[in-house]
């Protein structure tokens, strides 16, 4: 009995030293990273790299060091990039890291591709906090931002967001931009969602619009009235490819 008490004992201490040696592998693990992170002598790739790497560690303390990163406009784009994608999936705290995006997004000096990332990875946190914030996103006068404004809000699930889309849908001027704001929209199965694409189908008078749209309703089960009515007047379209997608919907 006092044998294999003993035994029992040496066995929860081994555990228990096991435990410690791989939590302080992993703290000493953490605290490589966030230095190279920080070290500007190192090269991008080895900081990129491990901005990433802090971002996918779930560990809190990754925050200040990647937000410091991120709000530091003497930083590359390319590894302040990094630190929004990084924070993206850190995602804690959460409207800390919203309103830092918002903010750096917002600097007059910001890249194009940097302010691309911030409202892609705002859609992938579906930051509904930020939904002012991307609606003014819209009336951009660069149409790679409004697309992915549109890209973003349609990522957000979110009615408000559908009927933003929706109105700023009929004042779009470019067709590849209205073209990805039904794409966009098409991630929700809501009435606000079908009347946009229905409507898009109906009257946009660019036809990769209209195929677009034909193609997303097929995902409407059931189909309301309108939008058969709207596929059924596609199986004429002007556009071959708009009337086969109809077709396929309605034979």
């Amino acid at each position: 009995m006092k044998m294999h008490k003993h035994m029992g004992k040496l066995a929860g201490l081994t555990l228990f030293v096991f435990f410690l040696a791989v939590s302080l592998a992993g703290a000493s693990d953490f605290s490589d990273k966030a230095a190279i992170a920080n070290d500007r002598t190192q090269n991008q790739e080895n900081r990129m790299k491990a901005i990433l790497d802090l971002g996918s560690s779930s560990n809190e303390n990754a925050a200040p060091i990647l937000l410091c990163i991120l709000k530091s406009t003497s930083e590359d784009q390319r590894i302040r990039t990094s630190a929004v994608l990084a924070l993206e999936n850190l995602g804690r705290p959460r409207l800390t890291i919203i309103r830092a995006l918002e903010t750096a997004y917002s600097e007059p000096d910001a890249g194009k591709n940097f302010r691309y990332t911030v409202l892609m990875s705002m859609g992938k946190m579906k930051a509904v906090e930020s939904l002012d914030f991307l609606t003014r996103a819209l009336s951009n006068s660069d149409s790679m931002i409004r697309l992915k404004a549109f890209q973003a809000l349609g990522a957000l699930k979110n009615e408000s967001a559908l009927q933003v889309m929706a109105r700023y849908m009929t004042t779009e001027q470019d067709y590849m931009v209205r073209a990805a704001g039904v794409r966009a929209a098409g991630q929700s199965r809501s009435a606000t969602t079908e009347a946009m694409i229905v409507k898009a189908l109906r009257n946009d008078p660019a036809p990769l619009v209209r195929y677009n749209a034909a193609i997303l309703l097929r995902q409407f089960d059931p189909l309301s009235a309108d939008a058969k009515a709207a596929i059924e007047a596609a199986r004429n379209d002007e556009s071959s490819v708009v009337r086969k997608a109809a077709k396929e919907i309605l034979p």
